[in-house]
């Protein structure tokens, strides 16, 4: 029968083995980029800023109030500055400078001390100090009084005379004299040191000892080159002192 030939061919494909579909290729991996070195981009040196040179104010406001203008200095000096303004001329003590013009104005010394400016060789040099010493007699005239020792001494030390100790140390001068037989006296005291004038002397007058003190602040004196210590500034007998120099 010619059915049956048929039907062992079907059941002999149906038997064969089901083919699958290739399987899809897995890409291969991406090569990974070749690395390129980042090249640095060099920053600018950027210009450096001048520090600024410290400039004396035009115009000086002190603690009390007072405005000074048109300030131009005439001598600098460790704790206070000379200066000329409109109303005329005087010595200020830093302290008594309101803020901010007091730190202005000490940095202006700084920078004026450190670098020796041309403009402040007058302002910077050595103070030469002269003058007479003069003592009153019995009848009221003023007579030369000569072995005087005389001597600058920095002004802060000169708060150590006026306590109630009737023996002092002071610092070591920073210059001295003896006045001749004239009462006249000479000293250069070093540039921008603030000071007094101090001197002492004793006399043999009729059938006693005679004692004489001066303590003058040089920046109550009008003409360095001539300095005159009188009996009208002369220390009280009481309120002098003993007095010894630290080496």
């Amino acid at each position: 029968m010619r059915t049956k030939p048929l039907r062992l061919l079907l059941l002999a494909s149906l038997s064969l083995p089901l083919l699958a579909d290739p399987p899809a290729p897995t890409p291969a991996p991406a090569a990974a980029a070749a690395a390129v070195p980042a090249v640095a981009e060099t920053a600018p040196t950027p210009t450096p800023t001048p520090t600024p040179v410290p400039t004396m104010p035009s115009t000086l406001k002190l603690t009390n109030g007072t405005v000074l203008h048109n300030v131009t200095v005439v001598r600098w000096m460790k704790e206070s500055v000379t200066v000329r303004h409109t109303g005329g001329a005087d010595t200020i003590y830093y302290n008594y400078i309101a803020e901010p013009d007091r730190t202005t104005v000490k940095a202006a010394r700084d920078d004026a001390i450190k670098n020796q400016k041309p403009d402040s060789a007058s302002q910077l040099a050595d103070v030469a100090v002269k003058g007479t010493v003069l003592v009153a007699t019995e009848d009221g005239s003023e007579v030369p009084l000569g072995g005087a020792k005389v001597y600058a001494i920095r002004m802060d030390a000169l708060n150590e005379l006026s306590t109630n100790l009737t023996r002092v140390t002071l610092p070591k001068p920073l210059a001295s004299s003896v006045t001749g037989a004239d009462g006249q006296f000479a000293m250069v005291v070093p540039a921008g040191e603030d000071f007094f004038i101090f001197a002492k002397a004793t006399k043999f007058v009729g059938q006693s000892w005679e004692y004489y003190e001066w303590r003058v602040p040089i920046t109550q004196v009008g003409d360095r080159q001539s300095v005159t210590l009188s009996s009208s500034s002369m220390v009280p007998l009481a309120e002098q002192k003993a007095v010894s120099f630290s080496n």
